[in-house]
């Protein structure tokens, strides 16, 4: 995989590259991009047409030990997240979006939590987007702050482990579709109208009350796009070779 082979082209292409026509509608964009063991600066900090700034810290730091682009990239562990707070950007209600970044599971666990408005111990719920039983990609939705469906998974060790695996989800308004490395794994037509967070910080890497499924491992190139679903097919979608551009 691309274990920093093509490292610095976030900084020329990203920024001198062709733009996306779509940057508009990124409300979150982090690509972690910073100094080994950074836990503030660019690498914290969202680089989306929202503009959310630094996120809020805890434990999180910036790794230079793999990275898809740029370098280094978050490395993820028990018991540390990053948060930012509740936003009508998170919202995503019957919309369409795109969720999608990469991961490096190293650890294991039944349900790791990537990022999402998703409580426990009490808290609301909304949507999250997981690692399912250790290697499978899954999408966790709420329509009532309570009930959890979840309506997207694969099967077959999609995530596989110690390696890079780009991971999206997106919906056109009719479908939800779930990708791994580029190949739609599942896909629903059950229509949910998704449950706005209430309060509820936007957590990267476990749940919003941090009281557990925190991902293990590495992930980069975090992006969300609310009213665009940028992919929309059942077959497959060439994943880009460079990183997500920031303009």
């Amino acid at each position: 995989m691309m274990h920093g082979t093509l490292e610095g082209l976030l900084d020329t292409d990203s920024l001198s590259g062709p733009g996306d026509p779509s940057f508009s509608s990124v409300v979150l964009l982090m690509p972690f991009d910073g100094v080994n063991g950074a836990t503030s600066g660019p690498g914290m900090t969202d680089f989306s047409a929202s503009n959310h700034g630094a996120a809020t810290v805890s434990g999180q730091s910036i790794t230079t030990a793999q990275s898809v682009f740029g370098g280094s990239s978050l490395a993820c562990s028990f018991p540390n997240y990053l948060t930012y707070p509740d936003s009508t950007d998170w919202h995503l209600g019957s919309g369409q979006f795109t969720i999608e970044c990469w991961v490096y599971p190293t650890g294991s666990g039944s349900t790791q939590y990537i990022v999402g408005q998703w409580g426990g111990a009490g808290g609301t719920q909304s949507w999250v987007l997981s690692v399912e039983n250790s290697d499978n990609a899954g999408w966790r939705v709420s329509t009532t702050g309570s009930d959890t469906f979840l309506d997207l998974s694969s099967a077959g060790s999609t995530v596989p482990p110690n390696q890079w695996t780009a991971i999206a989800v997106d919906f056109d308004g009719t479908t939800y579709r779930l990708y791994c490395a580029g190949v739609c794994v599942a896909t629903s037509t059950t229509l949910r109208n998704i449950f706005a967070g209430s309060g509820q910080n936007l957590t990267i890497n476990g749940r919003a009350d941090h009281g557990g499924n925190f991902f293990v491992g590495d992930v980069d190139e975090l992006r969300i796009t609310k009213g665009v679903a940028r992919y929309a097919t059942n077959g497959s979608y060439a994943v880009t070779p460079v990183a997500f551009p920031t303009h």
